[in-house]
């Protein structure tokens, strides 16, 4: 469990290189997913938009913020992860998905 640090502007081109070593790796047919984590603002959207593919946001798994106080408006609990995690595997598996517009 040995943790790594990229400086920001070297994130992108190595972890594309990582991403690549991944594929060739991984069964035919399927894809590489990259979970990419951090605070509000941090660059996790820049980031992913930076290494390409097909990017999908947790943000598109909220749940509809009129029906709840707005203290918990950001709980995981009220997220549809279940769905969330069925569209990742799909598409690891080559499959299309139908993603939330939030």
């Amino acid at each position: 469990n040995e943790q790594n640090t990229l400086r920001w502007e070297d994130a992108p081109d190595t972890l594309a290189g990582l991403i690549r070593q991944a594929g060739h790796q991984s069964p035919a047919g399927w894809a590489v997913v990259v979970g990419i984590t951090g605070p509000v603002g941090s660059g996790k959207t820049t980031l992913a938009h930076r290494l390409g593919g097909t990017v999908v946001s947790t943000d598109h798994y909220l749940p509809d913020y009129a029906g709840l106080p707005e203290h918990e408006r950001d709980e995981p609990r009220h997220a549809d992860l279940a769905t969330l995690a069925e569209h990742l595997a799909a598409l690891r598996a080559g499959r299309g998905i139908e993603m939330p517009e939030w």
